[in-house]
């Protein structure tokens, strides 16, 4: 088989309907024989078939092809990055059984239905598609001209850790000699959450700007990220999506649509949404003319809709971010409401262990939380300050503040949450300590803490 229709069957099992993705609601019968819970977790895709012609195993190795399975979302990725997204249903009870893959983007593809049938057997997973517009499949085979694409695949083991780590940028700022702290070029902090084993890293969008405005190419930037190694499951953004002022919320939903932009073109999926703009004037980054927080969270619920609509078009999912010193969405419980009332299977929020303490939530209700209602959870630890008191820069390491850590990692293992935990302080007395050895000891503590 040469090398040209290797690569073109590889991308077949992407476009053609097991490029399964992120935030998808599963429907099933009720007589699903288990395999919806059997289904769940990260398979592997170890052989594939296109047109009867097996795809060499060199092109399936560099592609990395995966397949990540949650109750409410199915994600197909190559080399780490999602590639499409699809609604999905199984009917166990026909022979063979049916999975039917129904497109959510690309938006090229949308609405399009690929009839597929699968087959379980402990932790091997076979599926067979047709070719675009044909007829379900009857037997798991390919021949030379039918279209088909057979994937076998092989369920990833369990971690005992399940999360993976990531460095939200803010930690490893440097003074600014003024008492407060600066962010460092992209490219050096990619070096130093490389460098210090990070999994994952969690830019802002100024850092992006920088990065342009210096004449670099965030395509460009995403292959330094892929080289690294780290993934960017989110981005730390500021539009004013959420305010009452209809004009500047217009102009927020531009510039979120404009950061979204950016995020994806790096490979992120994910973007913060603060109620910024919205705090009561409890945000510097408020003007104080217009900072009136938001009664009607039902109202901010068809809000956060918009953004993710906006969001949905270039593959981008924002979430809904707690912040403890606002007067709006200061609490947990409010952003889960905003989340819930968008209507939309892709909303999310953004939890963060200081910000909980901060706007008076009570840990006692992250397990009202499922693992798919979480975009990323921001961790670190905070001394014994009053509420009314404590501030961002008394965030420190985890473990050595009096956060419940403990209860909070076995909460999120209780509900199966194998995403990211980004480590967020803004800590002067680590801005003015070497960044590498900040960023080292944050990992070594946060994964200590988790235990």
């Amino acid at each position: 088989m040469s090398n040209d229709i290797s690569r073109r069957a590889v991308l077949a099992g992407a476009a053609g309907g097991l490029a399964l993705g992120l935030n998808v609601t599963a429907g099933e019968p009720k007589a699903d024989h288990g395999d919806a819970e059997r289904l769940l977790g990260t398979w592997t895709i170890v052989s594939q078939a296109v047109d009867g012609e097996e795809v060499a195993a060199a092109d399936l190795a560099k592609e990395q092809l995966k397949v990540i399975v949650t109750e409410r979302e199915l994600a197909f990725t190559a080399r780490g990055f999602d590639r499409s997204r699809n609604a999905w249903r199984i009917d166990p009870t026909k022979q063979p059984k049916h999975l039917d893959i129904t497109v959510a983007t690309p938006v090229a593809l949308k609405g399009e239905t690929t009839p597929a049938i699968y087959r379980l057997e402990g932790d091997t997973l076979a599926l067979c598609l047709p070719g675009r517009g044909q007829m379900r499949p009857t037997t798991f085979e390919t021949k030379p001209g039918d279209g088909r694409i057979m994937h076998l695949l092989k369920r990833e083991e369990l971690k005992k850790k399940p999360f993976g780590y990531c460095l939200n940028t803010s930690t490893v700022r440097e003074p600014d000699g003024k008492g407060g702290g600066k962010s460092r070029a992209i490219t050096d902090l990619i070096d130093i959450a490389s460098k210090a084993g990070y999994d994952a890293i969690e830019p802002w969008i100024g850092e992006l700007d920088a990065y342009t405005t210096g004449g670099g190419k965030l395509e460009d930037l995403a292959k330094r990220f892929k080289d690294a190694g780290l993934a960017v499951p989110d981005a730390i953004g500021f539009a004013e999506w959420i305010v009452e002022d209809e004009p500047r919320r217009k102009k927020g939903l531009e510039q979120a649509k404009r950061d979204m932009e950016k995020v994806a073109k790096i490979g992120g999926t994910r973007l913060a949404a603060p109620p910024v703009g919205a705090t009561g004037g409890t945000s510097k980054r408020d003007d104080p003319k217009f900072t009136q927080p938001i009664v009607d969270l039902v109202a901010a619920g068809d809000r956060y809709r918009a953004l993710i609509d906006i969001g949905e078009k270039m593959g981008v999912t924002p979430i809904v971010e707690v912040w403890g010193f606002s007067k709006t969405l200061r609490r947990l419980g409010e952003a889960l409401l905003v989340a819930a009332e968008s209507g939309s299977t892709r909303g999310c929020v953004l939890p963060d262990v200081y910000h909980l303490y901060k706007g008076g939530s009570d840990f006692a209700g992250l397990p009202l939380l499922s693992a798919a209602a979480i975009g990323i959870f921001h961790v670190n630890d905070y001394p014994k300050i009053e509420r009314d008191k404590i501030n961002d820069a008394d965030r420190v390491y985890p473990g050595d503040g009096v956060a419940p850590l403990k209860d909070v990692f076995a909460t999120l293992r209780a509900m199966n949450y194998t995403g990211y935990l980004s480590l967020e302080l803004f800590n002067r007395e680590y801005w003015k300590q070497d960044p590498h050895t900040v960023a080292k000891t944050g990992l070594t503590k946060l994964k200590a803490a988790v235990g």
